[in-house]
Order: C-alpha cells, then structure tokens, then sequence
C-alpha cells in the first residue's frame, strides 16, 4: 500500500527546490511514494560505488610501493574504453530488436539496476584477481554502461505517467535535482565508510552486496507506484485472463482490470518474460497449417477476409486437444494487421482457450475446428467491443497506445496476395 505520509511545503522550504512546481497538485497522487522508494535506493547505489571504486584502486595497486602507476592508468583507461564501446553495441542491438524499451520501461529500468549492482559486485571482487584486473574491469564497466543506458532510455516513460499537467520537463529536472542529492548523500557515507573498511576486500564484497539488494528491492518498491495506461504484451494478457477469468463471468466489470491494480502484479523482472505456454503467436505458416494452403484457406473462411489474423487450436492426437501446459492456441497475424486486429485476435485466443477448456476433445480435427473456433469468435464478437469501452473507462489508453505484442525475435507475420485469391 501506499505510504500514508503527507508532505507539505512551506516556502521558502529547501524541499521546494526538490519537487515540481505546484506539488501535489501537478502530479499523479502516486509520485511522492516513486520518489521516495527512488531516492533510497539511488543512495545505496551511490554508496556501493563508492567502495566499488575503491576496490578497483586496489586491485591495480594504489598505494602499493611495488604498483607501475602508468600501467595503473593504462589500464583504468582502457577498461573505460572497453566499457564504452559494449555500451554502444548495446543500444544498437536494443533498437534493432523487437523488446523496445518504451514497450516495457518498468523491466528495463529492473535491468538496469541489476545491471549496475552486477557490475559493481564484480569491481569488488577484482583485488582477489588482480591479474585479471583488465578483463574483470571492461566486464563491470560494459554492464555500468548497460545500466546507464537503459536507466535513461526508460526514465522518459516512467516519467510520462507521473505527469499531470502536461509539464513532463519539470519532472525531468526534478528527478536529475533528486538524484544529485542521493548521490551526494550516498557518495558522502561511501566515504565515510571507506577508510573503516581499509583493504578488506571480503567485508568490502559483503557490504557491497547488501547495498545492492537494498537498491534491487527499492527500485521495485518504487516501480510499483508508476501506473503505466498503454498496452503491452504483458499487461495486455493481465486484462484479458481477469476478463476471461471464468466462462460463466465473461464481460462482468471488474475493478481488477483498474490500471493501478495491474501495476501492483504485473511482472517486473526482465527475464521472467509473459509468454503463455499455452498460447504461441507469430506461428510459421507450416506450424500454423501443418495440413498446407487447404487448411490455411479453411482457417481463413472461419472468420472472414476482413480479419488479419489466423487463428487455430493445437491438435494432439494422444491427449485430444487440449493438456495443461501445452501450447493449444496458435495465432498468427496478418503484414498489415492494425492495433485494433491485434486487439482482437488476442481477445479471440483468450476466448478460444475458453471454449477449449470447457470442450477439451472431439472425435474429428476439422470438425472440431470449425466447431470451436466459429464459437470462440462469435463470443469474441459479442464481447470486444465492450472489453474495449470498459478498458477505456478505467484509465487505459487503447486508442492511442501502440498495443505491442511482442511476438518475439523467431514470430513470423502473413503477407495474403489477393492477385492469387479465388
């Protein structure tokens, strides 16, 4: 829950100077616990960097009589060289990819603070192989240098819904002044810190560590209070399963679908990404149609020329059709598919999987596909657009969202030529 605290600023408060002009009213109710969560953990990401850097002086011999300081200093600069260039290939890589980073900024901003804390660890572990200090370094700088990207690629998202009245810039300026005095805060108790600690590189590693995971809870503590209104694939497949929760509640207005309710269990960790296993979109048309282009215009008259997608269950001859924790819905979109036919065709797989569960098995393949995708789509029909005018009505943005369904690097998409049709 949100903290019940209340701040009040009494000019000439030296808070004022911290927060945007015209607090609380110029942004969302959620903002002062975001940058609560946000400063905590950016001290103790400031304070592990500290005794990180101290660390790394240790490992290439500061302070040793027996230390070249020019190969010290070659090596410090090169190691920042190295991290710099793996940074670049990062970003070149990230916006070539289908895993946008305005798709999903809560997760990046997860990456980039375990990307941080990774990085710092390892700097902390380089007085043990100091050896090895060069290869070790350019590792841990690559990942600051992910961490630092990714943080300010997905700052502006996680920003934009933290905005009231359209004053985005303030925000921004904001933070960066909050983030300074975190850093001055964090950097001044790493100091502190330091010479208690001395040349200790184990209780170094441990406080480290610990800094780290405070940073790691504290940021997704603080996420939590970001409500993000457009549709990705994540909170997409959230709506729809507490919409398509049982069979016999289909289209009952729940206030779970609320964007403040899906913000507090979606997912946030980037690898635990939301594929179903029972749904698999961007099929290939030879996984999609095993049967060939019979089957494919078949699975096409179903629903109509005019819908861009195919859609299909997946046969089993062993089990019938459907077993839990097996793909039994297989969808695929059309080149020229629109963010409303991604809607739906969604909105179908959910409501196909339905009429799965409910009718698992059937003596004949095609009968039972035209059987159970003919009934699925006319529930989808029935249902789509008051699914549409009730997400509407509880905050999100579905018209001017870019619905991203991320079907992943391998997903395919069908191009129909009508000169061919017929």
């Amino acid at each position: 829950m949100e903290p019940k605290w209340q701040l009040k600023i009494v000019k000439p408060s030296i808070l004022s100077h911290f927060l945007p002009y015209g607090y609380p009213d110029s942004v969302s109710t959620s903002y002062l616990s975001f940058i609560t969560y946000s400063f905590i953990a950016s001290v103790s990401s400031a304070t592990s960097m500290v005794l990180s850097t101290q660390a790394l002086l240790l490992a290439i011999g500061v302070g040793s009589n027996h230390a070249p300081p020019i190969a010290g200093a070659f090596n410090w600069i090169l190691k920042d060289g190295i991290g710099q260039i793996g940074g670049v290939y990062f970003a070149s890589k990230v916006s070539s990819s289908s895993l946008t980073i305005d798709s999903d900024p809560k997760r990046w901003r997860i990456l980039s603070a375990l990307a941080l804390d990774g990085a710092t660890m390892l700097e902390t572990l380089c007085p043990l192989f100091p050896h090895y200090f060069l290869p070790l370094a350019s590792i841990a700088n690559i990942g600051k240098n992910i961490g630092f990207l990714t943080a300010s690629a997905s700052r502006a998202s996680i920003h934009q819904a933290l905005v009231k009245r359209d004053n985005l810039g303030d925000i921004t300026a904001k933070a960066g002044s909050q983030s300074t005095a975190a850093s001055l805060v964090g950097t001044s108790i790493g100091i502190i810190l330091s010479p208690l600690l001395g040349n200790d590189t184990i209780h170094i590693s441990l406080l480290v560590f610990t800094l780290s995971s405070i940073h790691i809870f504290y940021t997704c503590r603080s996420l939590r209070f970001v409500t993000l209104t457009t549709l990705n694939r994540s909170r997409l497949d959230l709506l729809l399963q507490e919409y398509f929760k049982n069979s016999t509640q289909i289209g009952t207005d729940h206030n779970q679908i609320r964007p403040e309710s899906i913000s507090q269990v979606e997912s946030l960790w980037p690898f635990s990404f939301y594929y179903k296993d029972w749904l698999k979109v961007g099929c290939s048309l030879s996984e999609l149609c095993p049967d060939g282009i019979e089957q494919l215009t078949f699975l096409r008259d179903l629903l109509g020329a005019d819908e861009k997608y195919i859609i299909c269950p997946s046969w089993n001859h062993d089990t019938g059709i459907y077993s839990t924790g097996s793909t039994c819905v297989k969808l695929t979109f059309f080149e020229d598919a629109t963010r409303r036919d991604i809607l739906r065709g969604m909105t179908h797989a959910y409501a196909l999987r339905v009429c799965i569960t409910n009718h698992p098995r059937h003596h004949n393949k095609r009968c039972y596909e035209s059987e159970i995708i003919t009934q699925s789509y006319n529930v989808m029909k029935m249902h789509f657009d008051k699914l549409i005018l009730t997400l509407a009505n509880h905050g999100w943005n579905v018209e001017g969202s870019q619905c991203r369904v991320m079907e992943g690097a391998a997903a395919v998409r069908l191009r129909i030529d009508t000169k061919y049709e017929g």
